[in-house]
């Protein structure tokens, strides 16, 4: 073999190798990704539940320290800046209920979508049991009663989920009708 092929072979390799050391370095995160839906009425139906809100929080013991973090400004507004702040990732609903959250750092999650459109009970009772029981113990005392104003006030769901490096899962769910409808 000729010193030139050998330079171009060492090249090559060294290229590919770090191609794939990139590859394993950027996969050390996934996505969540969905559509969210509600009832308009029995005429229309279905339609994409426009700016419904996608939170996630870190469903670990590590996720604050109560005393220490501030997410009081996450619980007034469901939104997060910058996003990772905490452990927490938010987003919104596009134009067809449609949304996505990417490079998220592998790990579980408390995925909670809070409706735009289907509006809640206003009553503590109505609030999911799997809300209180799961969020409720992340905040403090006021921080919790900022991000209960949002549960009463629209619908919710909460739900537990595995971001797993380099995968990309959905995550979807129907509001029904606003509780002044049915």
């Amino acid at each position: 073999m000729t010193l030139r092929k050998k330079k171009t072979l060492l090249m090559i390799t060294a290229i590919l190798v770090l191609a794939l050391s990139a590859v394993s370095c950027s996969d050390s995160t996934g996505t969540v990704k969905g559509t969210l839906t509600w009832q308009y009425n029995e005429f229309i139906g279905t339609k994409g539940d426009v700016g419904a809100k996608v939170v996630l929080i870190p469903a670990t013991d590590e996720f604050s320290d109560k005393d220490t973090a501030d997410n009081s400004t996450f619980a007034v507004l469901l939104s997060q800046t910058p996003q990772g702040k905490n452990g927490i990732y938010t987003t919104k609903a596009d134009g067809y209920g449609h949304y996505e959250l990417s490079g998220i750092p592998a790990r579980s999650y408390y995925l909670v979508f809070v409706s735009n459109n289907a509006t809640g009970y206003l009553d503590k009772e109505k609030i999911c049991l799997t809300a209180t029981t799961l969020l409720k113990p992340l905040f403090t005392a006021d921080e919790w009663e900022s991000l209960e104003r949002h549960l009463l006030l629209n619908k919710h769901e909460v739900r537990t989920v595995d971001v797993e490096k380099g995968k990309t899962i959905t995550e979807s769910h129907d509001f029904g009708y606003t509780a002044m409808m049915k």
